[in-house]
C-alpha cells in the first residue's frame, strides 16, 4: 500500500488526508487490512464527500441567491432614483434638490457658469457653446443637465414659459447652423 503522501495528484483526497484522523484510520488500514478498517475509512470519506458536497450546494445557493438580492437592489433603487438626488457637477457632490430649494440658485450657476463648457467633450461643439449668449447657455444648461422643464425654468428666471421655449428654440438653431 502506498503512504498517504504519494496517493494521485487529487485535491478532494488532500483535503481529505489533511485531517489527522484521517489519516491514522488510512494507516491503520494499510497496517492492518481488513473489512472492518476498510469500512470504518470507507465510512469517514463518505462522510467527509457529503460533508463537501452540502458545503458546495449551499455555497451554488448562497451565491445565486446573493446575485438574485443584488438584482432585485438594483431595481430597487433604478426605480426609485430621483433625478434630484445627483449631483449638477462632478467635482461638487451637492445634489440637485438642495440647489433647487435654495433661493440663491442662480447665485450659484453663476459661480460656477464654466461648467456648462466643461460637460462638453466635443471640441466643436464647445466651441458653439461659447458663441451663445449668457442667457441661452443658462437656459439649456438648466433644460438639459439640471432637468427642469420650461416651466420651472421660467418661474426660476421670472419670465413666460414661451419665453423660455423661444430662448431655447433660439439657442439650439444657433447650434444646429454653426455645425452644419
Amino acid at each position: 500500500m502506498k503512504p498517504f503522501h504519494s496517493l494521485p495528484n487529487n485535491s478532494l483526497l488532500k483535503h481529505f488526508f489533511s485531517s489527522p484522523s484521517h489519516q491514522r484510520k488510512f494507516e491503520n488500514y494499510q497496517q492492518n487490512p481488513s473489512k472492518q478498517t476498510k469500512k470504518e475509512l470507507d465510512q469517514a470519506f463518505k462522510c467527509f464527500y457529503e460533508e463537501v458536497r452540502l458545503v458546495a450546494y449551499f455555497s451554488r445557493f448562497l451565491s445565486s441567491e446573493a446575485i438574485v438580492f443584488k438584482k432585485k437592489i438594483q431595481k430597487y433603487e433604478y426605480t426609485h432614483s430621483f433625478v434630484l438626488d445627483k449631483p449638477v457637477f462632478e467635482n461638487n457632490r451637492e445634489p440637485r434638490i438642495n440647489m433647487i430649494e435654495d433661493n440663491n440658485f442662480f447665485n450659484y450657476y453663476h459661480q460656477h457658469e464654466e461648467h456648462i463648457e466643461e460637460c462638453i467633450t466635443n471640441e466643436y461643439t464647445y466651441h458653439c457653446v461659447k458663441m451663445l449668449t449668457k442667457r441661452e447657455k443658462i437656459v439649456l444648461y438648466l433644460h438639459f443637465y439640471v432637468c427642469l422643464t420650461n416651466v420651472e425654468i421660467a418661474q426660476k428666471l421670472a419670465v413666460s414659459p414661451q419665453a423660455i421655449s423661444k430662448t431655447k428654440k433660439n439657442a439650439l438653431r444657433k447650434l444646429r447652423r454653426s455645425r452644419i
